[in-house]
């Protein structure tokens, strides 16, 4: 009898053996899966710092107002200064028609003088 409940026993253990040896390899499985998890969140972890390297890059409200400010600025003084080109071009253009409207007159001017005296040669 003694040796039916050591058998017994012996079975028991191995019994309880192998459904430590399955759930053994069902914690390998799950541990597996564990460092599949971790690996991807470490991967999302660096693309978040990633992420906030790039927004801490970015500039601030404040630098981009003073970036504003000064184009404007910029742009104020440029067209000033496009501003007093056109009027110089103006008055250059009014100077130049000024001339060229007396050389046209003192041409015309001469012509007829020239034409009177041809006129005044040829009856003599």
């Amino acid at each position: 009898m003694m040796a039916q409940r050591v058998g017994e026993l012996e079975r028991q253990v191995g019994g309880f053996s192998d459904r430590f040896d399955t759930i053994d390899q069902k914690f390998k499985v799950i541990d597996q899966r564990f460092d599949a998890i971790d690996q991807k969140f470490d991967a999302v972890d660096q693309k978040f710092e990633a992420v906030d390297r790039r927004l801490n890059e970015l500039p601030t409200k404040t630098e981009l107002r003073a970036f504003l400010e000064e184009m404007t600025s910029q742009v104020k003084v440029a067209a000033e200064g496009f501003g007093g080109t056109l009027d110089a071009l103006r008055r250059d253009i009014k100077r130049l028609s000024v001339k060229i409207t007396t050389k046209d007159r003192d041409r015309d001017l001469v012509l007829k003088d020239h034409g009177k005296r041809i006129s005044a040669v040829e009856r003599r």
